[in-house]
């Protein structure tokens, strides 16, 4: 799980984190804004891993999968042969 969180971190905390940051921070201080920004970034990214990115890790691999073979042309020309006698 803690994986699989790091690149939604990566993708919401610096925008997001920094917006929200300079926005709570007139009213709950600076320190009390960034660890309420993390729990939420984190939170956030907890939700993006558990019902966006592993509900459709799945089918998102065998579609591509499937793609690849159809347009592999390696794969059309690469039969089983028996071995040398």
């Amino acid at each position: 799980m803690l994986g699989g969180l790091t690149y939604p971190l990566y993708l919401l905390h610096q925008y997001i984190g920094y917006v929200s940051i300079n926005a709570l921070a007139p009213h709950v201080g600076k320190n009390a804004a960034f660890f309420v920004v993390l729990a939420g970034v984190l939170l956030a990214s907890f939700l993006v891993w558990r019902f966006i990115e592993t509900p459709i890790r799945k089918p998102l691999i065998r579609s591509l999968m499937s793609g690849i073979r159809r347009l592999s042309p390696a794969s059309q020309q690469m039969r089983p042969t028996s071995p040398a006698p």
